[in-house]
């Protein structure tokens, strides 16, 4: 008994259509598996405390420490070196990248450099250090840790 060419071609295309059926679900995942389209701006990351340390030459007059999501920390007005303050890191990144600017009053020698140096303490890791030197009376420069 031969079977028929129809039966052949039946099962060889449910065959087919069986194992196509993975890479079908691969491409096209159900909707309650697509991931929520929240952009990681909006994304609430949870945060640890951590210890800045702010060194100074001079006395600057502004001093504000930035990130792309904003103002760090800002050296009150009066306030000498070193300067401590408590900040917040997220807890599951493991760089800070920040630019700092600073701008220190009319100076007698206007080539004289004044210097920043950031200390930053995060938890449970060693601490970090950074200097930068001012161009004159203004530094505008990013300070980049990894821990």
């Amino acid at each position: 008994m031969h079977s028929s060419p129809r039966l052949h071609f039946l099962l060889a295309f449910i065959g087919m259509a069986l194992m196509g059926l993975p890479l079908w679900n691969m491409l096209h995942p159900s909707a309650a598996a697509r991931p929520a389209s929240t952009s990681a701006a909006h994304i609430e990351q949870e945060k640890v405390p951590a210890v800045l340390t702010v060194r100074f030459t001079g006395k600057p007059g502004t001093l504000r420490i930035t990130d792309r999501n904003g103002t760090i920390a800002v050296l009150p007005p009066g306030e000498s070196s070193p300067w401590e303050t408590d900040i917040e890191l997220p807890q599951d990144r493991r760089t800070a990248e920040w630019t700092v600017e600073a701008e220190w009053p009319a100076q007698t020698d206007p080539h004289g450099n004044e210097a920043v140096t950031l200390e930053l303490e995060p938890p449970a890791s060693d601490a970090r250090s950074a200097t930068r030197w001012s161009a004159g009376s203004k530094l505008l420069d990013t300070f980049s840790f990894t821990w």
